[in-house]
């Protein structure tokens, strides 16, 4: 909640600035497209789906990836600009795990029609994460370090509902060699709806990454 009432702070400033700036931001923005010469303009929140569009794309479009190299992604929030640049995009990329549970407040408040998003995880069938009672016990740990303070006088059916535990799946979806075809295959799709003079492009670069 805290999270999710933090993204709605920034939110907010964002909004607040864009109505200050009004037409102006508007002119901005048209003359980004066009010095862009009308390029699609993709974001990708982690590596391997940024990777993936850059392949299929080439210089068709203009891809930004959010996380650099070494971030962690279950404590990476959005910056104004990153919630800025997802609103504009025509094509949003990401995981769609628990690991991303800011999209949801991201994705509702941005009001861009054109936009598709595709989501690894709904791409394929998703599989549970396998921990050991090792890891388990790790990360029981961890979250009573983080929410003791918050949570001393809560019972254990508190937190796991009578003994029922939320699944929880692997996010690497994109290892398994079929996995990655399908996820390569939903983004040309998406390309091709938004770009369809550039179709056959799309398909013919997407089939040899999924060959690589």
């Amino acid at each position: 909640m805290r999270l999710k009432h933090r993204l709605l702070v920034k939110f907010l400033a964002v909004m607040l600035t864009l109505s200050m700036l009004g037409t102006v931001l508007s002119g901005c923005s048209e003359a980004v497209r066009n010095a862009d010469d009308g390029k699609i303009s993709i974001v990708a929140t982690i590596f391997p789906q940024y990777d993936f569009a850059r392949r299929i794309a080439g210089d068709k479009a203009d891809i930004k990836m959010l996380l650099k190299p070494g971030m962690e992604a279950h404590s990476y929030e959005p910056s104004p600009k990153d919630i800025i640049g997802i609103s504009k995009c025509d094509l949003f990329l990401n995981v769609g795990g628990e690991s991303e549970s800011w999209l949801e407040a991201v994705l509702e408040s941005a009001d861009n029609p054109r936009m598709k998003v595709v989501s690894a995880m709904d791409c394929v069938e998703p599989i549970e994460e396998e921990t050991s009672e090792g890891m388990q016990s790790h990360e029981h740990q961890h979250e009573h370090g983080e929410h003791e303070h918050e949570h001393e006088n809560e019972s254990d059916s508190d937190h796991h509902h009578d003994g029922e535990e939320e699944e929880e799946y692997d996010e690497h979806v994109w290892t398994s060699p079929m996995n990655a075809i399908a996820i390569v295959n939903r983004i040309n799709q998406a390309l091709c709806e938004l770009d369809p003079d550039n179709a056959d492009f799309y398909w013919a670069t997407g089939s040899r990454c999924c060959i690589l």
